[in-house]
């Protein structure tokens, strides 16, 4: 029986939500909004529910969320060009 291949996921553009103490989830720029929005209220709510890109759902404290971060694969691509510059200028000590 032949063993089973992986999909590899493509990463694409997506959004992650950074927790304080709780490590990253990598969601849907729908369910970015989403969570942005139960952030944004003035009373928020005591949980927020989510579900990431690897389909688990994920429910925290709003206060246990660092932030949101926009990652596009072009804003990836120019990060990785900005620091290989970065190391040809600094080399090691960098």
């Amino acid at each position: 029986m032949a063993k089973e291949e992986k999909e590899v996921p493509v990463a694409g553009d997506y959004f992650a939500i950074n927790g304080k103490n709780c490590g990253w989830w990598p969601v849907s720029t729908p369910m970015a909004r989403h969570v942005m929005r139960q952030l944004d209220q003035v009373i928020p709510p005591r949980w927020i529910h989510f579900v990431d890109l690897s389909g688990a759902t994920v429910r925290v404290r709003p206060s246990e969320i660092a932030d949101v971060t926009q990652c596009s694969a072009e804003q990836r691509a120019s990060r990785r060009a900005f620091n290989a510059a970065l190391n040809d200028e600094h080399g090691d000590r960098w």
